[in-house]
């Protein structure tokens, strides 16, 4: 592997650590949100909550593809 995909391989592995500790954090406020007196405070901010879980599922899930491609299809060669 040169140089120039090592280092892309190692940020990809910061990035997908960093998603998956901010989903982590991310998950625990929304489910912290369910003990809190009911509102609409409450649940617009669950609903936002909901939404960024699921957006960062999806670049984690898209991270964790492109890590795969380039792990992967580089041993084949």
């Amino acid at each position: 592997m040169d140089k120039k995909t090592e280092l892309k391989v190692n940020n990809l592995i910061q990035l997908r650590a960093l998603l998956t500790n901010t989903l982590i954090v991310l998950i625990g406020g929304t489910v912290g949100l369910l003990f809190v007196p009911a509102g609409v405070l409450k649940y617009l901010l669950f609903f936002i909550g909901c939404f960024y879980i699921f957006l960062f599922i999806a670049n984690l899930s898209s991270t964790i593809k492109e890590l795969n491609g380039i792990l992967y299809n580089s041993e084949e060669e």
